[in-house]
């Protein structure tokens, strides 16, 4: 378990991370409707961006989509830009 200076909570933070994704992929790997949230800033929502070019999260989603054809693959995009 990699420790990141963050104070009190680190390493029970990190495996709440780790168990949400496997929880995830448990899900995706049998076929079952998931719901994905992401959540963020500028950079989230594709502030920057050049033209015709796509935000990580939807790269992420359509990924997801493609790897887990069986699955139903909800997205609820709460990126906010000019929030940080």
């Amino acid at each position: 378990m990699m420790h990141h200076g963050l104070a009190g909570g680190a390493q029970f933070y990190e495996n709440i991370n780790k168990a949400g994704f496997v929880k995830l992929f448990s899900k995706l790997n049998c076929g079952l409707n998931v719901t994905v949230g992401i959540f963020g800033g500028s950079f989230t929502s594709g502030h920057g961006l050049g033209k015709g070019e796509v935000p990580w999260t939807i790269q992420f989603i359509d990924w997801l989509r493609s790897a887990y054809p069986r699955s139903t693959i909800t997205f609820i995009d709460r990126a906010v830009p000019s929030s940080t």
